[in-house]
């Protein structure tokens, strides 16, 4: 996979300086190079470089407002419950957290209907607790939207203005972040219940 450069921007600028992130969806971990605080990285995929394996469509196990960014690279536009995903990010995320958000747009040739196009992208997101930072900086904001129109990403760089807090029930990473706690929570295969919206 050859990596786009305006990505790899995107992580290294949002991640540096943070103390913990979350990789949703982190796959073969091509970004790993980019990443300039400690991560957290789940996805579904037995074969990915997860450390933790869990379904996205159920709920992120770790506690309420515990990381200080997180990323998704080509994700969320192929899990069928977004909303529900989005909403455990916010919920996971600290209050004026950083979420990064890539998907594959309508010019992808994506043969499913898995793709989303700019606005989508930004609606969901707002109604799902959070608000651009993109547009804070212009050189950003203006490669972001030279490059929706021109290859095959919807970015979107946004801020956490809302909770959507919800109780879990067990296993859940406590929100001290010594690095014994977060290889423990590295190591951990969480398999739990969330209750439901």
């Amino acid at each position: 996979m050859s990596k786009h450069w305006f990505i790899a921007h995107l992580i290294k600028k949002y991640t540096n300086g943070k103390n913990i992130g979350l990789d949703v969806g982190v796959g073969k971990d091509n970004w790993s190079d980019f990443k300039k605080c400690d991560f957290i990285d789940v996805d579904i995929n037995k074969q990915s470089k997860s450390d933790i394996i869990i379904d996205l469509e159920q709920h992120l196990p770790f506690k309420d407002s515990f990381f200080d960014v997180v990323i998704s690279i080509n994700v969320l536009n192929y899990v069928k419950k977004s909303r529900q995903v989005m909403k455990e990010i916010n919920r996971v995320l600290k209050m004026d957290g950083i979420f990064v958000c890539i998907v594959d747009n309508p010019n992808s040739n994506n043969e499913k209907d898995d793709t989303w196009s700019q606005t989508y992208l930004d609606r969901i997101l707002s109604l799902t607790g959070f608000k651009t930072i993109l547009k804070n900086n212009l050189k950003d904001f203006l490669y972001a939207k030279w490059f929706n129109k021109t290859s095959v990403y919807a970015f979107a760089v946004v801020k956490k203005i809302e909770n959507y807090e919800t109780p879990l029930k067990k296993d859940v990473v406590t929100n001290k972040k010594t690095k014994q706690e977060i290889k423990w929570a590295k190591s951990y295969n969480i398999k739990t219940t969330h209750p439901e919206d």
